[in-house]
């Protein structure tokens, strides 16, 4: 055997192992952002697949999670979303039941594009294809860990106050120059440029 025969094939043993020691989960979700409406593609554990949408204001996302949270009786399910929205991930982090599995765009987008070679994308599809990829990928992904998220949501608030606060001096900034510009050049040959 070569060597890549032989890491395919610890690759594949280690695919299966995996396959053996994931818990079980009462359903998959693959949820689709979008801007008035989040498409979604849900596989409970007999096989069966619905589809639907849910609306994109806070109520109604709170109001399809505590429906999901009575059916599957608190039982953990598994969701892909997109990286790209944290708020759609904040709010489904408020529910413990939830194990979250963030797919980069470009890995959905590529697996989308395996079954639909002309490039062809709208959101039931894209649900359907995080549903698909976290149903038949999930040995191979890593659950987001909720202390983390906490951490990093803490982080990206602080990084979003910091950019607001810059771009409020860039705009103060800019609006000293030109009115130093207008009134009173020669300050800006003062002070070198340095505002």
């Amino acid at each position: 055997m070569n060597d890549n025969t032989q890491s395919d094939h610890a690759s594949s043993l280690q695919s299966a192992q995996d396959l053996d020691t994931l818990e079980p989960v009462a359903a998959v979700i693959g949820l689709d952002w979008g801007e008035s409406q989040h498409a979604w593609c849900l596989r409970d554990s007999s096989g069966q697949v619905q589809r639907g949408s849910v609306v994109h204001e806070s109520p109604a996302l709170h109001r399809w999670l505590e429906e999901l949270q009575k059916r599957f009786g608190s039982q953990e399910v598994a969701f892909a979303i997109e990286a790209q929205y944290p708020a759609l991930l904040a709010a489904i982090l408020e529910y413990s039941w939830a194990r979250i599995y963030v797919i980069h765009p470009a890995s959905s987008a590529r697996f989308r594009k395996t079954f639909t070679p002309s490039g062809a994308k709208d959101d039931c599809p894209d649900a359907d294809t995080l549903c698909e990829l976290l149903c038949h990928h999930r040995h191979r992904l890593r659950p987001l860990e909720r202390s983390d998220c906490q951490e990093t949501r803490a982080l990206d608030g602080n990084c979003r106050q910091r950019r607001a606060l810059v771009d409020q001096r860039v705009k103060a900034t800019l609006r000293l120059r030109s009115a130093l510009l207008a009134y009173y050049p020669q300050a800006l040959d003062i002070l070198e440029g340095d505002l």
